[in-house]
């Protein structure tokens, strides 16, 4: 329908997730840490010798992409329920269709985006990293926030009505969206028992 066209042919989405899905091979790769934010190189201010903070601020291109993901994650949810006969049934199974087709055409980005979330690895913060609100793993707020509604979409596509529908419609995808979304559970979990750990 023209929503679905309307999201899709997003100029705007669609620009920005092929910058952020750049092989790495090419000559300026985007890093995760960057992601979600602009940095304007123009504006540095020194401090010491060996540091300097860059002055950056959001993406308005990744706000469009967040609320995006959440719009669908909303429908998901509020359709999930509505009925198995008659209308409610169409309703469902129409949002359901909606959100696939858009995994479908955003695979590449959305499936990328979780495998580098998934080999993010502690390091130490150095001068080019300092102005980035980060978590030390090489997420900032604007990734841990893309990550959460990523999973959110994903699981209001997984479970309840719509799981049967998006299993049946198209396993491959659900296959690899279900197992991502397993893989980032055991990570997170992982994360925050080594974290419990160390503060014992």
């Amino acid at each position: 329908g023209h929503f679905i066209q309307m999201i899709l042919r997003n100029s705007i989405t669609t620009a920005a997730c092929e910058q952020w899905t750049l092989p790495t091979n090419t000559a300026a790769p985007p890093t995760l840490s960057s992601r979600g934010y602009i940095e304007n190189s123009q504006s540095t201010i020194f401090f010491t010798a060996k540091s300097q903070y860059h002055n950056v601020t959001d993406d308005p291109a990744h706000k469009i992409w967040l609320t995006t993901l959440r719009v669908f994650a909303g429908l998901l949810h509020s359709t999930a329920n509505v009925g198995f006969h008659g209308r409610g049934a169409s309703i469902r199974e129409s949002t359901a269709a909606l959100a696939i087709d858009f995994l479908h055409f955003y695979e590449i980005p959305i499936t990328s985006f979780i495998e580098r979330c998934l080999v993010q690895t502690p390091k130490i913060k150095d001068a080019s990293n300092l102005s980035t609100p980060s978590s030390g793993l090489g997420f900032t707020v604007a990734t841990m926030n893309e990550l959460g509604d990523t999973m959110a979409l994903i699981s209001e596509l997984c479970s309840g009505g719509h799981r049967k529908q998006f299993e049946c419609s198209s396993p491959r995808l659900y296959g690899i969206v279900s197992n991502a979304a397993l893989a980032i559970c055991r990570s997170l979990s992982s994360f925050l028992g080594a974290l419990g750990t160390a503060r014992e």
